[in-house]
């Protein structure tokens, strides 16, 4: 006598929920978490440009150096480090969140 497939123990019960979640079209949590990851990211990145663009060329300048000849006005490169920092980092994120393959 042979158990029928409703009672055997090969597959376990998670992926028997994940695997009708997948048939029914709802989106599992690691498929929103790659959405949230994704979104993130693009935030992040976008943030660390307009930081970065706006210390260089918008705001006003943080030091002045005067020489016989000129002078310099200096950007503020604390910020405009810390908006690179965060804008590679929320590349690096998206884009890890992008190519990542959900099971």
């Amino acid at each position: 006598m042979k158990a029928s497939v409703r009672f055997s123990r090969s597959a376990s019960p998670r992926s028997r929920v994940s695997e009708k979640f997948r048939r029914a079209g709802i989106p599992t949590a690691r498929v929103k978490m790659k959405a949230l990851l994704l979104i993130i990211g693009i935030l992040l990145a976008t943030a660390g440009g307009v930081i970065t663009y706006r210390a260089l060329y918008v705001e006003p300048k943080s030091a002045v150096i005067i020489t016989e000849t000129n002078i310099r006005q200096l950007p503020n490169y604390t910020r405009v480090v810390s908006g690179a920092l965060l804008f590679v980092g929320g590349t690096a994120l998206a884009l890890f969140a992008a190519v990542r393959k959900v099971k």
